[in-house]
């Protein structure tokens, strides 16, 4: 992706889970984080969202939903954000395109500021998502995704008729079944100016990444990019990678 002008990139997300040490979550964290990160996330809101929590009482299973407060931190340009809650950093790219060496920089940055404000103990969960839309054309068809894509569902030659909706999920295991790569492709709505988008979602993910030492961060950032950035490449023809510098 990185070779191109003009990618068909939506949005990329870096999500990172922690177990903490610290039973309680301190309410001074959010405005110390920030503090930490002001200036490069300037504009800066607090966003309610609620949590479940689930706890066996003597009198049985309680669930309950506690209200739990956000901190967004967002750039000048609008085009990068991150989230800092109990356990959780989340960055998320949009539109202008990131180059990789800046989104992995702003990352570890927001990273090492987490780290040094919570000192948590280990990573529960790492995941690295790049989402993108191509367009189909005037209409969705088998034949409109064959123009688009070498890694697709296959469908018979003696079977005459095609679908024009189409969805296909794989998992790729990595590291001795520690990591996946996840795919998915799927036929989309009509969008203003697109007839017939197409979603090409890749995803990286280390569901236990409590072996993954605070250290090795940054390598496993570059072999996930690494691994979504080849998958992209291989998957698309060069009929329609020759769009992307238009």
């Amino acid at each position: 992706m990185t070779s191109y002008n003009n990618p068909p990139f939506v949005e990329a997300v870096c999500e990172i889970r922690f177990t903490s040490n610290n039973e309680e979550w301190d309410v001074m964290y959010p405005s110390q984080y920030y503090e930490a990160i002001k200036d490069k996330f300037p504009n800066k809101k607090t966003e309610k969202s609620e949590q479940i929590r689930i706890e066996v009482t003597p009198n049985g299973i309680q669930q309950a939903s506690v209200p739990q407060y956000v901190l967004k931190g967002e750039n000048h340009e609008q085009n990068l954000s991150v989230r800092f809650s109990n356990d959780l950093l989340l960055l998320n790219t949009v539109k202008p395109y990131m180059l990789w060496d800046k989104f992995k920089e702003h990352i570890l940055f927001c990273f090492e500021a987490y780290k040094n404000l919570i000192h948590p103990q280990t990573f529960q969960r790492l995941s690295l998502r790049y989402i993108n839309k191509l367009n189909a054309g005037e209409q969705h068809s088998y034949q409109a995704m064959k123009e688009i894509f070498i890694l697709r569902p296959h469908i018979p030659e003696d079977v005459t008729i095609l679908p024009n909706s189409i969805q296909m999920a794989l998992e790729i295991p990595f590291e001795n079944q520690r990591d996946f790569l996840a795919i998915q492709q799927a036929t989309l709505l009509p969008e203003p100016n697109m007839s017939a988008p197409m979603l090409f979602d890749i995803a990286y993910t280390t569901v236990d990444a409590t072996l993954i030492s605070f250290n090795n961060f940054s390598e496993w950032l570059d072999n996930a990019h690494g691994k979504i950035e080849s998958i992209f490449e291989n998957s698309l023809t060069d009929k329609v990678k020759s769009t992307f510098n238009n």
